[in-house]
This record gives structure tokens, C-alpha cells and sequence, in this order.
């Protein structure tokens, strides 16, 4: 039995959606709808979890609620897909998931999960990266949970602005932002903002980088803007104005994710490109094929994050089936020329 969290919502039909076929339990606050359950309440989270071999948590938002759930779950003796979650707490609970010889995955959805997962299938095809460039472009409505996850993201201890990764460690505001970016498979000029994160810095060690950039892309000014204005207003405020201002910029049009990750390794350039649907989908389904690796044995026991965990190749093989996945033997820039001629 597979434990579905919050699998009423968007990123937990998702997730069901993959694992289709195999005997799962859809839990949420709605009876009339499954398995009621209060994440918040230890006995009602026990009760769920009870008679599954592995619980795939989609509730949000994850900063407050990933732990909880992962204490409920270790606790009964069980594995543990999350959407959500960051290194801190893999940290803390890899110790106990190793004793009790269990599998807790972590950050297994789009941003972070695919965003370090990219970049490792690059690699494989290139054998081997000096140089990244990568940029996440994500246009889409957000539910109040997610929100507050983005702007826990962005605002948060572990994400270092405008930093850049350069000969083995991270240079403080090494890059700036910016604006009238144009890139491949995206129509308008977008505004890009650098960052560097848990993700990424170990995404660099891993690929042993030289240097590697990434930018978080926002296309819609409204959004643009509200972001500027969440540091100056309660966390409570900054979640109702992304909300409003990302369904205003998508206005008319459905939600998208654009992955544009470029690599140099020796004399070689090329660009893999990720394109799938809005970000809860994509995510949803990245937790659905971390789940189908773990039911498969192929991840040891141990507190992971999916970026680490995950076979590249092979992740972004079944993730097809949702996104049109491709390396190319181009830069970006030349795949952006190439691009503007054909629009």
C-alpha cells in the first residue's frame, strides 16, 4: 500500500497519476473524498500511515509540515517520499532512517529534485561538465502552500542571492540580475535572478565544477514585482499578493515549466532542455517516479534528497511521459537565435 499525502491537490493527483496501478490510499481533509487526515495530529497521521509500506508526502506548505510527517512515518517503521523538505532536515533524519534500515527522500519535486537532476543528466551525456549555466523558468498559478514555499525559498537562510559558484566554493555576489533575457522556447524577453542554494552548491561538488551559475527566471512583471515587495511586508501579505500577481501575469493561458540548463565539458557545449506543465504537475510527477525508485530497491536506505538519489538517465527517461526532455548540441545562445528566426 502506497500512503498518498494531500492527494487531493494538484501535485498529489500527480504523483497518483505515475503510480497508477499499484494499490494506493489517497488521504486529505475531506472524507467524502478518501482517507480523512489531519497531518497536524499525531493520531490521525498515524492512523494513515498504518498498513503502508511507503507514504509520498504532497502537503504544503513543507517548511512547516515535512517534519512532522517524517517523524510519523519513521516512527512506524515506513519510507518516506517528499515533494518538499530541505538539507537541514535530511540531515537531521538520516541517522535514524539508516539505523532503522528505512528510505527517506527528500526534496523530490521540481525546484528543488528535477532542478538537480538536470544538470547530473548532462553530465552523463557529456561525460563529465567544467562549466554550467542554468536557468528555471516557471510560469503558473500558486495555491497559498505553495506560495509560502516559493518565498521560503527565496527568502531563506539557504538560498545566497546574486552568488555564483566559482573553483570549488561560492563567491558572494558574483553575478547581478538580469533583465530582457532571451531564451530558447521562451517568447518574451524574462528577468533572471541568481542564485545559489543546498541544491545547487552540492549539484557543483558533485560535478566537481569550475564554475556554474543559476537564475531563477520570472516572466510576468506583476510577479516580478511582488517579489520586490515581499521583504518589506508579513509573510501573511506576501503570500496573497504572489498568489494574485502570478494568476494576473498567466492570465489566459495554462501554467509551464522551461528547464534551459547549458554545459561545457572539455571543448564541447551543449544545452539540455526540460519543457513540461505547470510546476505542481511537475512536481507531482517527479515525486511519483522517486516513489517508483524506492518501491523498485534502487535507492538504499538512508535520508536522501531526490537530486542525489535519483538515477539521472533513467529519471528523465519515465519523465517523458509528462515533459519533452532533450539535450542539444548547441549554447543557449545559438539555440535562442535559432529560435527567434523560427518565431
Amino acid at each position: 500500500m502506497i500512503g498518498i499525502l494531500g492527494g487531493y491537490g494538484e501535485v498529489g493527483r500527480s504523483a497518483a497519476s505515475i503510480l497508477a496501478g499499484r494499490q494506493i490510499r489517497i488521504g486529505g481533509r475531506d472524507a467524502s473524498r478518501g482517507f480523512a487526515v489531519d497531518v497536524t495530529d499525531e493520531q490521525s497521521l498515524d492512523r494513515f500511515i498504518a498498513g503502508c509500506e511507503l507514504i509520498v508526502n504532497c502537503t504544503g506548505p513543507s517548511h512547516l509540515l515535512s517534519a512532522t510527517v517524517a517523524k510519523a512515518v519513521l516512527r512506524a517503521g515506513v519510507d518516506l517520499v517528499d515533494a518538499g523538505g530541505d538539507e537541514t532536515l535530511r540531515t537531521s533524519l538520516d541517522d535514524e532512517a539508516r539505523v532503522a534500515g528505512r528510505t527517506v527522500m527528500l526534496a523530490a519535486g521540481a525546484l528543488p529534485g528535477l532542478s538537480g537532476i538536470v544538470p547530473r543528466w548532462l553530465a552523463a551525456d557529456l561525460g563529465g561538465l567544467d562549466h554550467l549555466t542554468a536557468y528555471f523558468a516557471v510560469a503558473d498559478r500558486f495555491t497559498k502552500a505553495a506560495a509560502e514555499d516559493y518565498l521560503d525559498g527565496v527568502l531563506g537562510m539557504g538560498n545566497e542571492p546574486l552568488a555564483a559558484w566559482r573553483d570549488g566554493g561560492a563567491v558572494p555576489e558574483a553575478l547581478h540580475r538580469r533583465h530582457d533575457v532571451m531564451l530558447p522556447y521562451l517568447a518574451t524577453p524574462v528577468s533572471a535572478f541568481p542564485f545559489l542554494d543546498d541544491e545547487s552548491r552540492q549539484v557543483a561538488r558533485d560535478l566537481d565544477l569550475s564554475s556554474g551559475a543559476w537564475y531563477s527566471v520570472i516572466e510576468g512583471e506583476r510577479l516580478l514585482a511582488a517579489l520586490d515587495r515581499a521583504r518589506g511586508t508579513s509573510r501573511a501579505e506576501a503570500v496573497e499578493d504572489v498568489c494574485r500577481s502570478a494568476a494576473l501575469d498567466l492570465a489566459g493561458r495554462t501554467g509551464r515549466t522551461t528547464f534551459v540548463v547549458q554545459g561545457r565539458g572539455g571543448s564541447r557545449t551543449r544545452t539540455a532542455v526540460v519543457r513540461g506543465p505547470g510546476i505542481s504537475v511537475l512536481t507531482g510527477a517527479v515525486a511519483g517516479l522517486a516513489a517508483t525508485a524506492v518501491l523498485e530497491g534502487n535507492v538504499l536506505p538512508g535520508a536522501w534528497s531526490a537530486a542525489t538519489a535519483l538515477d539521472p538517465v533513467a529519471t528523465i527517461d519515465r519523465l517523458r511521459a509528462v515533459a519533452r526532455c532533450s539535450v542539444l548540441p548547441a549554447s543557449i545562445e545559438d539555440l535562442t537565435v535559432v529560435e527567434e528566426g523560427v518565431l
